[in-house]
């Protein structure tokens, strides 16, 4: 055979190679929708690497007693709004710069969480939010530690770095506590119509350190908050702990409370506990008269108004009369002895 010839028939059998690749069998349009309804009907068997199995639908009940978790909380997010329009306008005082506040997402998450969004040591600042129990906490990344020290010291880069985002200062922990100080204020603000407040003077920690009654496990209501200062963007949180805020979770997500006695009387025991810790003005009503008005017209500085020896007394709580006594001398001063509380303050 010559050279010619046996180019010929090398060139036929890889013809025929390629011919065979591409006339290989595949489904037609019919083949593929008859499989196609025999897998749904089960006539046709899957295998699987567990072994055959075959194609069926099953009804998925949900169990009764099943505890689907939400974060729904359309009442936290109107206060949240409310918060960071408060909020815009106190920072930009504070700072002397242009500053925004916009909310960001409300999560449910563990203290350990929100810990771990930060790839560098943050601030983290407690504080109390009486009546209610417990503590709230506020989470400050590095580069918001940064730029709130920038800006209120009159810096103007977009940019700051702190010397060492491990380590803060005395003075950068001050800027960021009087910084949270704003934020309760304006919580206090927001939250008035849900529930009156009390913020107290927040506490700062590296969020490597530990704070008391507050671990890893701990569940927080975590609300993020995006602030624009001068073109600089950056990231805050309050964190609600669950437990703090329990009895105002149902107005929070607007469900309507069922009553449970149980539930209520710890709440009623709570607020007394702490009404009993308020201050009020205490005075008292010892004598009266009666004069013509005609002679009240005529009085002058100096004239002399006659009243009878003063015997009965009143004496009131911010205006409230709550208790009957006899006026007196004791250890040379004025004083009122007790008598009885009044019942009927309409009679009073």
């Amino acid at each position: 055979m010559s050279e010619s010839e046996e180019q010929d028939v090398t060139e036929e059998a890889s013809n025929e190679d390629v011919a065979s690749d591409v006339e290989e069998p595949v489904l037609s349009d019919e083949e593929k929708e008859a499989l196609l309804d025999g897998i749904e009907n089960g006539e046709i068997e899957v295998h699987s690497a567990q072994g055959p199995r075959y194609a069926e639908v099953r009804d998925f009940v949900i169990s009764p007693r099943a505890h689907m978790k939400t974060n729904s909380f359309p009442r936290l997010e109107l206060l949240n709004g409310q918060f960071s329009a408060t909020m815009s306008k106190t920072g930009e005082k504070l700072l002397n710069v242009p500053f925004r506040v916009f909310p960001g997402n409300i999560e449910t998450l563990e203290f350990a969480e929100v810990i771990e969004t930060a790839s560098t040591v943050s601030v983290v600042l407690d504080f109390g939010v009486e009546p209610l129990e417990g503590k709230a906490l506020m989470f400050f990344p590095s580069d918001s530690v940064a730029q709130l020290v920038e800006s209120f010291f009159g810096g103007s880069s977009d940019k700051p770095t702190l010397q060492n985002s491990g380590f803060y200062t005395a003075g950068e922990k001050a800027v960021v506590q009087k910084f949270g100080e704003e934020i309760g204020e304006c919580l206090k603000t927001t939250w008035e119509k849900l529930s009156p407040i009390q913020p107290t003077k927040p506490k700062a920690y590296l969020s490597s350190d530990l704070i008391e009654g507050v671990d890893a496990g701990t569940e927080v209501i975590s609300c993020s908050f995006f602030t624009k200062i001068n073109e600089a963007e950056c990231e805050f949180r309050v964190l609600w702990p669950t437990e703090t805020i329990k009895p105002l979770i149902p107005a929070l997500k607007d469900q309507k409370r069922d009553s449970d006695p149980t539930k209520d009387a710890r709440w009623a025991s709570v607020i007394r506990s702490k009404v009993t810790d308020s201050v009020v003005r205490i005075s008292s009503e010892i004598a009266h008269t009666s004069m013509a008005l005609r002679d009240v017209a005529e009085l002058s500085p100096g004239d002399i108004i006659d009243i009878d020896n003063p015997r009965d007394s009143t004496v009131f709580a911010k205006s409230v009369p709550v208790l009957k006594g006899l006026f007196g001398v004791h250890d040379g001063h004025y004083a009122i002895e007790t008598t009885q509380w009044i019942a009927d303050r309409e009679k009073a």
